[in-house]
């Protein structure tokens, strides 16, 4: 199995395509306070399935998956 890159805001903007529409990655999940990559957790398959059934607005599939989480406060969301 590769080894997961830890998740940093840097890849989030640049790989994951955080809030570029459609070219989002769908494995990117607000996880509150977070953001996390659900490649390699539960919700892998559950997100792979509505992919391939085409029911998500988030199309991307960007990278092998991180491992980590980022505070969804310094990204400028408000909840």
């Amino acid at each position: 199995m590769m080894n997961k890159l830890p998740l940093t805001e840097k890849h989030i903007m640049n790989v994951c395509k955080f809030k570029q529409g459609k070219d989002t990655c769908a494995f990117l999940v607000f996880a509150i306070p977070n953001l996390e990559c659900a490649k390699g957790t539960d919700g892998e398959s559950y997100i792979a399935k509505r992919l391939s059934d085409g029911s998500m607005n988030s199309k991307g599939n960007n990278c092998d998956g991180c491992v980590g989480n980022i505070p969804m406060k310094g990204l400028g969301l408000k909840f």
